[in-house]
C-alpha cells in the first residue's frame, strides 16, 4: 500500500463563502474526517446550493481547497490528496481590555487564492489576554481579528515564525 495516498484521520474539512464587499469569510459548514474503519478519511456536508470553497487543514500538511456549486438533490465527492508542509508558528500577543464581556477574541488566520479568492486556514479563540503560539502551515497569512463590538484588526503578511501584537486597548 502506497502511505503517501492513506487516509488522513480527523482532518478538518469546512464549505466556505468569501464575500468581497464586507471582506468576510463564513464557514458554512465544517466536519472532521472519519476514523470509523471501512470509511477512513471519508467527510460528509448538505449544502445549499451555491458556490463554496471547500478547504482541508490537518497538522504537518499544506491547506488545500477545491471551488464546487452543488445543485439540489445531487451528490458529490470531492477526494483531495494533501502534501506534507514544513509547519511553523505565528506568535500572537493578546491584550485584551480589562472590562471583560466575557466573549473571546476571534483571529482568523488566512490566505488568498487564486482562483477563489480568500480562504480561512484557522480560527482560534481566546479569552484572556496573553501570548498564544499558533501552528501553521510555513507562509504568509493575513490575520483577522474580532473582540466584542471594537472594530476589527486586520494583519497582513504575516509569515511563520513571525510574531503578531494585537491590541483592543489602543483606539
Amino acid at each position: 500500500m502506497d502511505d503517501s495516498l492513506s487516509p488522513i484521520l480527523g482532518a478538518i474539512v469546512s464549505a466556505q463563502v468569501y464575500d468581497a464587499d464586507t471582506d468576510e469569510v463564513t464557514i458554512v459548514q465544517s466536519t472532521i474526517t472519519s476514523s470509523a474503519d471501512g470509511h477512513e478519511g471519508e467527510y460528509l456536508m448538505y449544502l445549499e446550493p451555491g458556490i463554496y470553497a471547500i478547504v482541508v487543514t490537518a497538522d504537518g500538511f499544506k491547506t488545500t481547497y477545491k471551488q464546487i456549486t452543488p445543485a439540489y438533490n445531487t451528490d458529490y465527492t470531492e477526494d483531495f490528496i494533501l502534501t506534507t508542509a514544513l509547519m511553523g508558528l505565528i506568535t500572537v500577543d493578546l491584550i485584551l481590555p480589562s472590562n471583560d464581556s466575557g466573549e473571546p477574541a476571534i483571529i482568523e488566520f488566512r490566505q488568498d487564492t487564486p482562483e477563489y479568492g480568500v480562504i480561512a486556514v484557522m480560527d482560534v479563540n481566546y479569552s484572556e489576554s496573553g501570548s498564544y503560539d499558533v501552528r501553521l502551515p510555513s507562509g504568509a497569512y493575513s490575520i483577522i481579528a474580532a473582540y466584542d463590538d471594537l472594530d476589527r484588526i486586520i494583519s497582513g503578511d504575516v509569515l511563520t515564525g513571525q510574531s503578531i501584537l494585537i491590541d483592543f486597548t489602543q483606539p
